[in-house]
């Protein structure tokens, strides 16, 4: 989508970077073509596809995803830099595919290397190090947060609905009613 931007954050030519994006975005490609035409695969993993709506609803939300997310880091970027946006998202999306590679839950320490070493000739790396450290708490620590106090929320309604002898069958909506109500 970037080369130009990808080439400039890695060092490589624009070339190198076509290439390597299509060698990353080829296991996609071969996905969409199987959603597609599920006639190209054997009887047996046919079942295995989901709906096309939903695979490319699922496409289109990690697209997006990844997108705000390096957008909410460019955001966390301090002080003077000549940083763009688009050389943010290279880099972002460069160091979440190592951190997918490594293996390491979350990329932790991976992704800040990785983007650490690329950014560093553009911006001071203290700088640098506490925009990362921002970024893992606005992006990843406060949805957390909030995700356990829904679920000790969650977890308290039904233990009121068992101790006034309610039934206790709690769908979304009354989940979200019960949230709503105590607060």
């Amino acid at each position: 989508v970037m080369p130009e931007a990808f080439a400039r954050v890695f060092g490589a030519s624009e070339m190198a970077c076509r290439l390597i994006g299509a060698a990353i975005l080829f296991p996609t490609a071969v996905y969409c073509l199987f959603v597609a035409f599920p006639k190209l695969l054997a009887r047996r993993y046919r079942r295995l596809l989901p709906r096309k709506w939903v695979a490319i609803s699922g496409l289109l939300v990690c697209v997006v995803d990844w997108i705000l997310a390096a957008a909410v880091f460019y955001m966390t970027l301090f002080g003077e830099h000549e940083i763009t946006l688009s050389m943010t998202v290279a880099a972002f999306l460069g160091a979440q595919v190592l951190g997918v590679i490594s293996h390491v839950p979350g990329g932790l320490g991976v992704f800040e290397a990785t983007v650490a070493y690329l950014l560093s000739p553009h911006h001071d790396n203290s700088e640098l190090l506490s925009s990362l450290i921002a970024f893992r708490v606005i992006y990843y620590f406060i949805p957390f947060a909030f995700s356990v106090a829904l679920l000790i929320a969650s977890e308290v309604s039904v233990q009121v609905q068992k101790l006034r002898g309610n039934p206790v069958i709690v769908s979304g909506y009354e989940f979200l009613g019960n949230i709503f109500a105590a607060s």
